[in-house]
């Protein structure tokens, strides 16, 4: 989002005035005439000049200092100018332009609670100024008072329902809220009272990407740029819409622009961070932060965390260390405090300090937890309607059979599912290295399946469903695919994506003659790494922020698994973690097996896939391209005195998988 909240400065009338007294107390009019037609038309350094020229001859005439302040406030220089607006508010108190304007430069130095105090005196001399209203949201959202801001700014638009600018700044607000609906509103009113309004394109293009419409967000972003060119933001906004689309080249394009028009613009250089780190060019990303970063006065603790990561990743342990120590985690970007304090966790484990990494891991957690994007999410609705599917599948069992109808004349792909963490991203990883295989990674294709009944289908409904009912569901299914596959193109399609193993009933009955592998690691080695990892938000992911609750979700999950096996006679193939790391060769031939698909030697060479696949969409991302360590596995055994009481729970998982405890 471009935050940098539109203010107004204002002068507006000059005041008519008697001759000039024996004190010089009053310029000639026409003067005061002319200093304003400066200013109205943008010609600041005249303006300057005169103001400058009036207050010196007439320093008790207001209306010079008013204009100063303003033209010095407009070129960015705050610092003179709140001097000048202090003088005008002094002169002329009852003037509630100069407290208006005496509170934006208040605002703009940081001075927020002086700020408030000026907008809250103009409007008590002034209830329907507008302006004054917008300009006090301006200032309570910086001060963290997102809802007071709201109702400013709601003020603001009733008195001046055609104010854009209002309309633009409750946009940003409504953004931060986490309400992306209504931004989204807001910004549409904004340009549809003024359709030049490049910044509310671009905003209104964040606003789209976090909704999920990347493409009505790459074309807002574009729009934007159609309109102001040199708009370094909007470029920025666009490359990380690109980023998102997959489309990393011209994502890494638009970053860079927006650094050519903007050198010191640190979110630009962050976005190209994060590009950098998710596609794995390490060596790239610590030349970018060392060569092109340092003159960044913005933003120092987020660039040292990139460095610190990195550093990490390349197994420079102890370098990672010292940049980490001296992280300050109150500077970073928010989005990036939970990840930052995981990094610390991820150092004191290397360290074996496993008292202070779980601490760690903890902090992290409860940065989450006090989120307002976690406090958003419906997670609590969400684990009921995964529980309610233990329950209703074993009633259906006790009652009868299930027999399925279905006579599929579209293709049956194959679904590699487990519990997060797992390692699905490894055997993804590895499945797309052979010649016969497609595998999509974490798309919508069952999601938009689901979301085609409307609402969330009983188990019995989905039982219910006939030969016409089914092909019409793949054709949703289907229809998502073509975004991203041309569809047959291969033998094997496999759709990769662990929370399916909530959606077996669904799967089974739209894709009766399906195959599924099924990706095991030990339980509490699961359920750890989940509590671990920095997972993006969800409603589904929300639940992986204590270890109680994972635990219980865990549980959910794979009872939903073992019961639909039994249920609809799945054909699956399990996998453990721990045994493809300990014998690739054999364990990845039983799946080829089960597959129908023969060994190829490229397999062993799977971390050329990885690396040449640009951005892997999971947490993993990272490891895929190492080579296979067993550092991994079994690692729920250096925290065991945190995790007595959860073996319990998950013993008869841990049982029923072969582990022992």
């Amino acid at each position: 989002v471009d935050a940098d909240r539109l203010s107004s400065f204002k002068a507006q009338v000059a005041p008519k005035t008697q001759e000039p007294n024996a004190a010089g107390v009053s310029p000639p009019q026409e003067l005061l005439d002319n200093l304003l037609g400066h200013y109205q038309k943008g010609r600041f350094s005249d303006a300057e000049k005169l103001a400058v020229h009036i207050t010196q001859d007439f320093p008790k005439h207001q209306f010079g200092w008013k204009v100063l302040g303003a033209v010095l406030g407009a070129t960015g220089r705050n610092s003179e100018a709140v001097d000048a607006n202090q003088t005008a508010v002094a002169l002329s108190p009852q003037d509630v332009e100069a407290h208006s304007n005496l509170g934006v430069t208040l605002k703009e130095l940081g001075r927020l609670d002086e700020a408030e105090a000026s907008y809250k005196q103009a409007i008590a001399l002034k209830p329907d100024y507008a302006e004054a209203h917008s300009n006090l949201g301006n200032t309570l959202n910086e001060l963290g008072r997102l809802e007071e801001a709201e109702a400013s700014y709601i003020k603001a638009i009733a008195l001046n329902p055609d104010y854009s600018q209002a309309h633009y700044n409750l946009g940003i607000t409504l953004q931060e809220l986490g309400r992306g609906d209504e931004a989204e509103a807001s910004y549409r009113k904004a340009i549809s009272l003024k359709p030049h309004y490049a910044e509310a394109h671009s905003n209104l293009g964040v606003t789209l990407k976090e909704l999920g419409r990347l493409d009505e967000a790459e074309a807002s972003c574009k729009r934007a740029i159609a309109l102001k060119p040199d708009y370094a933001e909007a470029h920025s906004n666009l490359g990380d819409t690109l980023n998102e689309l997959g489309r990393l080249e011209e994502a890494e394009a638009s970053c860079k622009q927006a650094i050519i028009l903007k050198p010191d613009f640190a979110e630009a250089h962050l976005n190209l961070c994060e590009l950098l780190e998710k596609t794995n060019r390490a060596d790239e990303l610590l030349s970018f932060i060392r060569s092109e970063t340092r003159k960044i006065s913005e933003k120092k603790a987020d660039f040292l965390y990139y460095e610190a990561l990195i550093e990490f990743r390349k197994e420079n342990y102890e370098t990672a260390a010292e940049l980490i120590e001296k992280v300050n985690i109150n500077e970073l970007l928010g989005k990036r405090q939970p990840s930052a304090i995981k990094l610390q966790g991820d150092v004191y484990h290397q360290k074996k300090d496993y008292g202070a990494a779980f601490e760690a891991y903890k902090s992290k957690n409860k940065h989450v937890k006090d989120s307002r994007e976690y406090k958003q999410q419906k997670r609590e609705k969400y684990f009921i309607q995964q529980r309610e599917k233990v329950v209703q599948i074993k009633q259906l069992q006790e009652k009868s059979a299930y027999k399925s109808v279905i006579k599929p004349s579209w293709i049956q792909p194959t679904f590699l599912i487990g519990f997060p963490r797992s390692g699905t991203t490894l055997l993804d990883t590895i499945l797309r290295t052979h010649s016969n295989i497609d595998v999509l990674e974490e798309l919508p294709m069952v999601h938009k399946m689901n979301s085609s009944f409307g609402e969330i289908p009983t188990i019995s409904r989905i039982e219910a469903m006939d030969n016409t009912a089914t092909e019409i569901a793949s054709g949703f299914y289907f229809e998502e695919l073509k975004k991203y596959i041309g569809v047959g193109k291969k033998r094997i399609l496999v759709d990769k994506l662990p929370l399916n193993i909530l959606e077996l009933p669904l799967i089974n009955q739209v894709f009766p003659n399906a195959k599924y592998i099924i990706a095991l690691r030990h339980p509490l080695d699961c359920a750890l790494s989940c509590w671990m990892q920095k997972f993006k938000l969800n409603p589904a992911m929300a639940n992986m922020i204590e270890l109680e609750r994972i635990v219980e979700f865990y549980d959910v999950a794979m009872s939903i698994l073992k019961l639909s096996e039994e249920r609809y006679s799945l054909e699956t193939h399990r996998i453990r973690y721990e045994d493809l790391v300990l014998d690739f060769e054999k364990n990845l031939s039983y799946l080829l097996t089960f597959l129908d698909l023969k060994w190829e030697e490229e397999l062993r060479n799977y971390q050329k896939t990885a690396l040449a696949r640009g951005r892997i969409n999971t947490p993993s991302s990272s490891q895929v391209i190492k080579p296979l360590y067993q550092t991994a596995s079994y690692r729920w055994k250096y925290y065991e005195e945190y995790l007595e009481q959860y073996k319990i729970r998950l013993a008869p998982w841990i049982q029923e998988y072969g582990y022992s405890s």
